[in-house]
């Protein structure tokens, strides 16, 4: 609830009362017991003791809080900046080094021509099953260079081994999401445990002139997003068909100068990583 200040006295400066109170607030709610709804009633306020220096020195105190607030504020808008640039980075270089492949003359091929199979997940997903510890993941459960094992479904030996015929993922086999939150990929790691998915995930198995990890760069890239905005289709949820994933066009070198830009762009990433973390760290802190 909204109450509005009607009752200045003179002697007190609505701006130090506004300050001042809200203090005292935060003292109160920190301490106050909540049932279900967070409140604090009319008594408490009632009983505030309120230290009132002279009104002078209200002003004085007010006119430093606003100063200090200012900078804090100025300091939010310029962090925030920063975390947007440094978001901007890897997709910034991604585009410098695709552009500059396309001017160096580098080879471009379908997709389809330099992989061994391209397929997607479950169409007719199981059901879950109590107790099993094979996993079937959707497009949710992958994140950039990471998999998220939060939510998953649990599925039946017999139910695994038929759909893992379809996928059959390995080590290095590039995971894209295809349906919904399109265009998030995926380099499947040594020693991760094996999984099936869901339909909204393309399983791309790169070939031996193909660096996976290069793959996974260039679909990450601002050409690789737009190819597949491009081709995404349907009302409610969009998805992008296997066809068109198969015929997209890739642009890349040797495999020798694939690795090198792979190199150079992990620690692009890893750089940019580190930098937003500290700046989200920081920006948590100026708002508090």
């Amino acid at each position: 609830r909204v109450c509005k200040i009607t009752d200045v006295n003179k002697n007190l400066d609505s701006r130090f009362l506004f300050y001042g109170i809200n203090k005292f607030l935060i003292d109160i709610e920190a301490v106050t017991a909540f049932v279900t709804v967070k409140h604090i009633s009319a008594r408490q306020i009632k009983d505030i003791n309120f230290p009132i220096p002279p009104l002078e020195e209200q002003k004085r105190i007010v006119a430093k809080i606003d100063t200090l607030f200012a900078k804090i504020d100025k300091a939010i808008a310029l962090t925030e900046e920063s975390l947007r640039q440094v978001k901007n980075l890897l997709p910034s270089v991604l585009n410098e080094v695709f552009e500059k492949g396309k001017l160096d003359g580098w080879e471009e091929k379908k997709l389809e021509e330099v992989c061994e199979k391209i397929t997607d997940g479950s169409h007719n997903p199981p059901k879950s099953c109590d107790g099993s510890k094979l996993m079937m993941l959707s497009g949710r459960n992958i994140r950039d260079n990471k998999l998220d094992f939060d939510k998953v479904r649990f599925v039946s030996e017999k139910d695994f081994i038929k759909e893992d015929k379809r996928t059959n993922i390995q080590a290095g086999d590039v995971l894209l999401t295809i349906v919904g939150s399109i265009g998030r990929s995926f380099v499947f790691p040594k020693g991760s445990p094996k999984v099936i998915f869901q339909r909204s995930v393309a399983v791309i198995k790169p070939n031996s002139i193909l660096n996976p990890y290069f793959l996974s760069y260039f679909l990450k890239s601002p050409k690789g997003q737009e190819k597949l905005n491009a081709e995404s289709r349907g009302a409610a949820q969009k998805g992008v068909y296997l066809k068109d994933i198969r015929a997209m066009q890739l642009l890349f070198p040797n495999i020798e100068i694939q690795t090198e830009n792979v190199l150079f762009l992990d620690k692009i990433n890893l750089k940019s990583k580190q930098t937003q973390s500290k700046l989200e760290e920081q920006l948590v802190y100026l708002k508090q």
